[in-house]
């Protein structure tokens, strides 16, 4: 029987963070209050303004009204809601606190969204600065050098070596001008496509993050991400060695990724978590694991894992903005740089007209 449009689609709604939050904050209050899940999902609807996500709640009570649980009714929308929420909703379901469950996934997702915002800020002014060097030098050498370089040449100066290299540079860039733009666009196109395959893009990305600034921050985002949705996989009421499971795939270090494997190992065979981390110490630093053992201790593993998550989450965060407070001086001084050896090129050729004049 062929599905309606409404679901043939579905799969392919992905939601933005901002519309996951609305239907996660709304969802959750409602239920708390004691309002049905099919009155909460038909007031999400009518309220929202969002196109999509009216068309997500409308499928969600849809399947729920047909005897769906709602863990199940989110899972048609694998796009807008990951395996993770998937685990937690079905567990707050079974455990009959899926308005808390919901609660701590709303305000874990206002975090991750706290996160972005601040790392779109840090990195911003960076971004300008780069986007206008590239648009100035564009406009530079793609149309002011190449006329003043056609009137030193017409003159028949014998310009410095240096002047000569940068004019007859802007001369080609200014005739193919149109053709560098394609090539540029194919290459960025072609990055884009090559990232699409996965033996490229692990083997690029892996080259990127052996960088050791760029490993640290990795680093830290993986603690962050790791102990986050562990934590709030505990919360849910999900088995620890299930939580691992999902937990590892939120990381992107390959061998943190492995060493998740190596402590799942460790923990199925009766180890404790503490016991298990200490096997691949260079993976799960001290300070990781003295935290751990005090939450196995104090039977609030969840809680513990929550507040290391914070921790380095803050730390995350500090290396990002303390990374574009060195890049921006940088980038000015790289910029001033690329101007003054610009106009030396032009003002030198200048210098010496005028003295050729003179002595005339």
């Amino acid at each position: 029987m062929k599905l309606p449009t409404l679901f043939s689609n579905s799969k392919n709604i992905k939601l933005s963070d901002s519309e996951n939050l609305f239907i996660l904050d709304s969802l959750s209050t409602m239920l708390s209050s004691g309002i049905p899940i099919i009155e909460a999902l038909n007031s999400i609807e009518e309220d929202t303004n969002s196109k999509n996500t009216k068309q997500v709640v409308r499928t969600i009570n849809q399947e729920i009204s047909s005897g769906k649980s709602l863990s199940e009714s989110f899972g048609r929308f694998p796009e807008s809601f990951d395996p993770v929420f998937l685990s937690i909703v079905k567990s707050g379901e079974a455990s009959g606190k899926l308005d808390s469950v919901l609660q701590s996934a709303s305000k874990n997702l206002k975090k991750n969204i706290e996160t972005k915002g601040n790392i779109k800020s840090a990195l911003l002014y960076p971004a300008i600065i780069v986007s206008i060097l590239f648009l100035v030098g564009f406009l530079v050498f793609g149309y002011s050098l190449p006329k003043v370089a056609k009137v030193f040449f017409d003159l028949h100066l014998k310009l410095p070596t240096y002047s000569t290299m940068v004019l007859k540079t802007s001369l080609w860039f200014g005739d193919n001008k149109i053709t560098i733009i394609i090539v540029f666009a194919c290459i960025v196109v072609s990055i884009y496509f090559f990232l699409k395959i996965k033996k490229v893009k692990k083997l690029l990305f892996g080259a990127l993050f052996s960088l050791p600034i760029i490993s640290n921050i990795v680093r830290l985002k993986d603690f962050s991400s790791f102990t986050q949705t562990t934590g709030l996989l505990l919360n849910a009421g999900v088995p620890i060695i299930n939580a691992f499971e999902i937990s590892k795939n939120v990381v992107v270090s390959e061998k943190l990724r492995n060493d998740l494997t190596r402590v799942i190992t460790q923990l199925t065979e009766g180890s404790s978590l503490s016991k298990s981390m200490k096997i691949a110490s260079k993976s799960f630093p001290s300070l990781l694991r003295r935290v751990v053992s005090v939450g196995e201790e104090s039977g609030k593993l969840d809680q513990s894992l929550a507040d290391i998550s914070d921790y380095y989450e803050h730390k995350f965060t500090e290396v990002i903005k303390n990374l574009t407070v060195i890049i921006e001086p940088v980038l000015i001084i790289f910029m001033a740089v690329l101007v003054a050896l610009v106009l030396v090129s032009v003002i030198l050729p200048i210098y010496q007209g005028i003295g050729t004049i003179n002595r005339q």
